[in-house]
């Protein structure tokens, strides 16, 4: 989880071919990349943020302060890749998760990646290359009551201080495993609120549930009739479902009048569940 970062507007980019658009352009055409007859030479690697990495069009960055932390993706930007190379981050092996225009490729730094000055390598058939980038990992405790995150960095002398995040209200923190997301529960209702805005405006269509915060559902192309944890999930299957005019057909194809359970239980004869 990158604690500070400035996010920068993505830019929007018409492509007329598999090959137009700027450098940072995600290739989806595996038939595009080149093969190689050299080893592979990194020039330089970039910490962009732990936005989405999608299957085409602009690489989404955010300003590089040039450390990279668990989660977060690389662009790695250099030549003789090939099609099929092996990278490595701190001696952990990272995905590769998009190739882009300019040969470069796109990983994210692995979970349990060591602090400090860390190799990233680069390996194909016909050698490797390596560079190094500086790693960074935080902690979060959030204190009951306390009305905020404090934030420290891990290093080999132990943790340091970094400053705190507001979150009134808050009661329990969770961190995803991967390090991308936080999870805050608050103490009056128990709800979990997640920062859901940015992937909300990138999907193609975004639900929210009817205990969401105002500014959510504002965004939201569908809010359920229902709140989380009272049938919000299933408000949204089924109005999707309906909308392609097969939500009877899946109900009924999950009839099974052999199963033993009491009608109650089965979703599909309905019982005396409302």
């Amino acid at each position: 989880m990158k604690r500070a970062a400035t996010p920068v507007a993505v830019l929007v980019v018409s492509l007329a071919g598999a090959c137009a658009g700027p450098s940072y352009t995600i290739v989806d055409d595996p038939f595009d990349i080149a093969e190689t007859t050299s080893a592979p030479e990194i020039s330089a690697i970039v910490d962009v943020g732990g936005g989405d990495v999608t299957l085409s069009g602009p690489l989404a960055m955010e300003a590089s302060d040039g450390v990279a932390v668990i989660g977060e993706t690389l662009w790695v930007r250099g030549s003789s890749f090939g099609k099929q190379p092996t990278v490595l981050v701190g001696g952990r092996p990272a995905a590769v998760l998009g190739r882009t225009r300019e040969g470069g490729l796109v990983v994210r730094v692995p979970t349990g990646t060591p602090t400090g000055s860390q190799a990233v390598v680069v390996s194909n058939e016909l050698g490797k290359s390596e560079r190094p980038i500086s790693v960074r990992r935080y902690a979060a405790v959030l204190a009951p009551g306390s009305g905020q995150i404090g934030w420290a960095v891990v290093g080999v002398d132990g943790p340091v201080s970094a400053g705190a995040t507001p979150v009134p209200g808050a009661r329990w923190l969770a961190l995803s495993s991967d390090g991308r997301a936080g999870y805050v529960a608050e103490a009056r209702g128990g709800t979990i609120d997640v920062i859901d805005l940015p992937a909300m405006r990138e999907i193609g269509f975004a639900v929210a549930v009817a205990n969401a915060r105002e500014r959510v559902k504002a965004e939201a192309h569908y809010v359920t009739p229902n709140g989380g944890g009272y049938g919000g999930a299933r408000d949204a299957v089924e109005f999707i479902l309906d909308a392609k005019g097969v939500l009877d057909q899946c109900i009924e194809a999950y009839i099974d009048e052999r199963n033993p359970i009491s009608p109650s239980m089965d979703i599909g004869r309905g019982g005396d569940l409302k």
